[in-house]
C-alpha cells in the first residue's frame, strides 16, 4: 500500500488552464488584422498556414533550436506571411505584438483550480512542473496568479529539462524534499506528464481531456481524472488508504 502524498505537482497547460481553443481564435482574430493592414492576404488562407507552420516549429526541440518564446513567434509569423508572398519587413513584427497581446488576455485560470489546490496545501506541498519558454510561462504564471498559490514553480527552460525528462522532476523533488515515492504528479499529456512522472517513480494522475481514451501502447497512469475536483477526490482516497 502506498503511503501518503508529501508533494503534488501540476502541469500547466491543458491542466490548469486551457487555452486551445482560445488559441484558435486568437489566431483567427490576428490574421483578420494581418489581413486589414494587407489586402493581398486572405485571413482564413494565413490562419491555415499560420498553424502547419507553428506545428513545425512548435514541435520536438524547441526549446533547444531557440531562445524564447517571443523569437519563436515571430520566426512564425515571418514564414507565415512569405509563404503567402508577403515579405513586408515591419507587417510580421506587428502582427506578431498584436498576437502576444491578444494570447495574454486569453490566460484564465480553471475556476475549481483555486480552492483545489488551497484544499491540496493544508497537509502537502503543491508545486508546477511546466514545460516551455520561460518568458512565455512565466507570463501565463503571473497572469493566472499561481506564483501566491504553488510553491515550487519549475520552468523547464529554467533548469535545462523538460518532462518527459525524469531530471526535471528530480529538481522539484529535491526543491520540496520529499522522494518519488512520497510524490504525484498530475498532467493532461500522457507522454510528458504521466510517461514522464512514472519513469522518475512519482504516482501519474493522467487528467484525461473530454472525449479521449488510452491509445494503445501508451503508459497507463495510476489514476485518472476528468477534472481539478477527481483530482483531489484521488488524493483523498490515497489518504484514507486507497490505492
Amino acid at each position: 500500500m502506498r503511503g501518503p502524498l508529501r508533494a503534488i505537482f501540476f502541469d500547466l497547460d491543458g491542466t490548469l488552464h486551457h487555452g486551445r481553443e482560445l488559441v484558435m481564435s486568437v489566431v483567427a482574430r490576428v490574421a483578420r488584422a494581418a489581413a486589414c493592414q494587407d489586402p493581398r492576404l486572405d485571413p482564413a488562407r494565413l490562419a491555415e498556414v499560420y498553424w502547419r507552420v507553428a506545428w513545425e516549429h512548435w514541435g520536438d526541440g524547441y526549446l533547444v533550436n531557440h531562445s524564447s518564446g517571443e523569437e519563436l513567434r515571430l520566426l512564425t509569423w515571418q514564414e507565415a506571411l512569405s509563404e503567402l508572398g508577403v515579405h513586408d519587413g515591419d507587417l510580421p513584427a506587428r502582427i506578431a505584438r498584436e498576437y502576444a497581446r491578444e494570447i495574454h488576455r486569453t490566460y484564465h485560470l480553471q475556476a475549481e483550480a483555486p480552492r483545489v489546490i488551497a484544499a491540496l496545501r493544508r497537509r502537502r506541498h503543491v508545486g508546477l512542473i511546466t514545460n516551455g519558454f520561460s518568458d512565455i510561462q512565466w507570463a501565463k504564471i503571473e497572469q493566472l496568479g499561481l506564483r501566491d498559490l504553488l510553491d515550487p514553480l519549475i520552468v523547464s527552460q529554467d533548469v535545462g529539462f523538460a518532462k518527459p525528462d525524469p531530471r526535471i522532476f528530480a529538481v522539484a523533488l529535491e526543491r520540496v524534499g520529499c522522494s518519488a515515492e512520497e510524490a504525484a504528479h498530475v498532467g493532461d499529456s500522457l507522454a510528458d506528464d504521466v510517461a514522464g512522472a512514472r519513469g522518475a517513480g512519482l504516482f501519474a494522475v493522467w487528467l484525461r481531456p473530454p472525449g479521449r481514451t488510452l491509445p494503445p501502447g501508451a503508459t497507463e497512469p495510476d489514476r485518472v481524472a476528468t477534472s481539478l475536483e477527481g483530482v483531489l477526490n484521488i488524493v483523498r482516497e490515497r489518504e484514507r488508504g486507497g490505492p
